[in-house]
């Protein structure tokens, strides 16, 4: 049991460093679109 629950756990740490890897790619992403979108918006009057 205890050996299942150490692959599980592995299992379940990489699945979370997948996981803050992706939230760091989406915050890279939001900070780009949010720059974009000012961008877009200055020169309207």
């Amino acid at each position: 049991m205890a050996h299942l629950g150490g692959e599980t756990s592995n299992a379940l740490a990489q699945e979370f460093d997948d996981l803050s890897a992706l939230f760091d790619t989406l915050a890279d992403w939001n900070k780009q679109l949010q720059h974009i979108e000012i961008e877009f918006e200055e020169p309207q009057p």
